[in-house]
């Protein structure tokens, strides 16, 4: 990657925003014909994987919108970003979190994203895999009960798709987004729902340790 210049790179990364967006997409489709089948394990964890997705694509807007103003990433730990569960996580948990912080209609939204990222990956692997319970007795994905939380993810993974579509929908619109100056007054916006976003976690029971690991991730990721 190193031998392209920043213009390609950038157009590379937009199409990779473009490609895990259109997987999100086909994912939570699937997910809604598992669903129609009640199989609702393995919908969960489709859902959490488009939500994966959308949270990459975050991180892929971010090394691009980077590229495009002279500031390359730090390639390594781009994409050790890119592949971290942990950070597409926190990437999408935030912008889910501005999302609910810029709108007064949107507190549902805040809980949901706060308590299904809670649980990472575990609650995706008992989706998927036969696992010890807590009295020691083997369980499959099959008699757990996910038709409660399933619909509650679904949503969360209906709302990233959504705002990663309002970039554009095509590579043409995206870079358009992208190399919108930022104004004083838009910088100064994106702060306000920033810290919002992080009040709003702590209001919802999230730990101050976990908030402050979101913080670092965040905007090590935008600082990149």
């Amino acid at each position: 990657m190193k031998a392209m210049s920043e213009p390609v790179l950038a157009e590379a990364l937009v199409l990779g925003m473009i490609a895990c967006r259109d997987n999100a997409r086909e994912l939570i489709a699937e997910a809604d014909t598992l669903t129609e089948h009640g199989r609702h394990a393995r919908a969960y964890a489709l859902l959490h994987t488009a939500c994966e997705e959308l949270g990459k694509f975050a991180v892929l807007e971010i090394g691009a919108k980077g590229l495009l103003a002279g500031r390359a990433p730090k390639w390594k730990r781009f994409w050790q970003r890119f592949r971290s569960h942990d950070s597409k996580s926190a990437q999408l948990e935030v912008q889910l979190m501005m999302l609910a912080a810029s709108s007064a209609q949107a507190d549902e939204l805040a809980k949901l994203a706060s308590t299904l990222f809670a649980y990472r990956l575990s609650v995706r692997n008992a989706a998927l895999y036969v696992d010890q319970g807590s009295d020691g007795a083997f369980r499959t994905p099959s008699s757990l009960d996910f038709s409660v939380p399933a619909p509650g993810l679904r949503a969360v993974a209906e709302h990233a798709l959504a705002a990663a579509e309002a970039r554009g929908t095509s590579s043409a619109h995206i870079f358009v987004h992208l190399r919108q100056p930022a104004t004083a007054e838009a910088a100064e916006q994106a702060h306000y729902l920033l810290v919002k976003a992080f009040e709003r976690m702590r209001d919802f029971g999230s730990a101050e340790g976990k908030v402050t690991q979101l913080i670092n991730k965040t905007l090590g990721d935008r600082a990149s």
